[in-house]
């Protein structure tokens, strides 16, 4: 309407609809407009604009984007933008960006919930990066409660006894289940020497081919 400034809720409503159209050239364009309007983005807005960035591979842009944006606009990101930021990057399967993501989000003081570790998690594992895997099961299990699916767990103690060589790890991971009290689906027996797991043979999924879940309710 003639004469009417918009809102951040209308500029939301328009930056959603360029990522749904992946057009990120104009959705950028939109953003600086905003604030070339001295219209002060929302929590909202940066989940959009993370988003935009995600669906079209400007993973970089959405780092940038996400650590500085208590410096530019005065609201420090949460545990959704973080997760949001994550999971853009799994979505092309650029786990290593996905991981300095988390790393972000630790520096910055943000504790992970149920809904980025169930992201990453299992994004870690498709990357076969298992020190990283079992860092993250001892943050999920860290509580009273585990924070992830028992699926996830099981799927990652079966991958990485998959993948050979990683005993300490496979040990490491089941002791936290165990102690978590998280069931787990395939035990794992013991072989000729006590610490030497084994199970019947588990097909090795190469680095990339696993899919990594895509949270787009963030």
């Amino acid at each position: 309407v003639a004469g009417l400034k918009p809102d951040d809720i209308i500029y939301t409503h328009l930056l959603e609809g360029c990522r749904h159209a992946s057009q990120h050239t104009r959705g950028k364009q939109l953003f600086e407009d905003m604030l070339a309007s001295q219209v002060r983005p929302s929590e909202f807005t940066l989940v959009t604009m993370l988003k935009l960035h995600g669906r079209c591979g400007f993973h970089t842009e959405a780092f940038d984007m996400v650590a500085g944006w208590e410096k530019k606009h005065g609201m420090k990101p949460s545990v959704i933008h973080f997760t949001c930021l994550m999971s853009g990057c799994l979505r092309t399967k650029s786990y290593e960006q996905a991981w300095q993501a988390y790393e972000l989000m630790r520096a910055c003081g943000v504790r992970p919930d149920s809904m980025a570790l169930s992201t990453l998690l299992p994004g870690m594992v498709a990357a076969q990066q298992w020190e990283r895997v079992v860092e993250l099961a001892e943050v999920a299990t860290s509580n009273t409660s585990c924070m992830v699916p028992a699926e996830t767990l099981n799927n990652s103690l079966s991958q990485m006894q998959g993948s050979g060589r990683q005993t300490r790890l496979v040990e490491r991971l089941h002791s936290l289940m165990d102690a978590a009290k998280v069931p787990v689906t395939r035990r794992p027996s013991f072989g000729g020497r006590r610490g030497d797991y084994f199970t019947r043979p588990a097909q090795h999924v190469p680095p990339g081919m696993m899919e990594a879940p895509v949270v787009e309710s963030v």
